[in-house]
């Protein structure tokens, strides 16, 4: 048993939702983004707007969540997804750079940023897996190094002819030695070897327009995401077992 911890930034008032096994804790913050776990007991929020990102403590007794540190970015843009490692935070900035924070010197400023080097797509999101960052955009899959130099292209919609709006890449994880992202157009989730191979693509007929996506354990966990779904869809996270890739 464990948590899971969901950011709501489409519904009004926007929330950040707790469900330790079946119980849904909501902690209200403006239109949180990106989430990731810093420490078993500390979560890193980012909001989409105000330059902000909100570090939670998770009380274990209580089973709640409370605020312990706001951290201001120097960047008036918006920001999106987060990831951390062993060292830092990283944060995507709606131009495609990635905000840096050493997690043991969270409360100074930030140490840096990567900019992705030829990407002038807007990057919808990213995971990372040692030195090396894997982003998504409408058309194509990139990974880049510590550098924002590019190591790798996947777009096959460039190869086929395809519309973007055939596949549209969102939301990707690393997990096993492999790379999951999910084709909203398509309700599909694609894997890739972490050196840019096809792997398989696996149709999910209990999906409508997956959005984003993680793991736990041998589970990939996905959220939905539509204008045109309906509310209850939207809120609802569809897990798979990962044998059936």
């Amino acid at each position: 048993m464990g948590q899971l911890i969901i950011t709501d930034c489409v519904h009004i008032p926007c929330k950040v939702l707790m469900l330790p096994t079946c119980f849904w804790y909501e902690y209200k913050c403006p239109q949180p983004s990106g989430v990731c776990l810093i420490f078993p007991d500390l979560v890193a929020v980012s909001l989409r707007i105000g330059s902000c990102v909100e570090l939670l403590r998770y009380d274990l007794l209580q089973q709640r969540l409370h605020c312990v540190e706001r951290i201001q970015l120097k960047c008036d843009l918006k920001h999106y997804d987060m990831k951390c490692d062993d060292s830092y935070i990283y944060i995507l900035c709606e131009n495609g750079s990635l905000h840096r924070h050493y997690i043991h010197k969270i409360r100074k400023p930030e140490c840096g940023f990567i900019r992705p080097s030829g990407i002038t797509e807007k990057v919808n999101s990213f995971d990372l897996c040692k030195h090396f960052f894997y982003l998504s955009t409408n058309d194509a899959i990139y990974c880049i190094d510590q550098l924002g130099s590019r190591v790798w292209t996947y777009s096959p919609s460039r190869r086929s002819g395809e519309t973007r709006q055939m596949r549209s890449f969102e939301g990707l994880t690393v997990t096993n030695n492999c790379l999951y992202v999910a084709q909203w157009a398509r309700n599909s989730i694609l894997k890739m070897s972490l050196r840019g191979d096809f792997l398989a693509e696996v149709e999910v007929p209990t999906v409508a327009c997956p959005f984003k996506l993680t793991s736990a354990g041998r589970k990939l966990l996905i959220s939905q995401y539509s204008s045109d779904l309906e509310r209850e869809a939207c809120g609802t996270i569809v897990q798979l077992k990962r044998r059936r890739f």
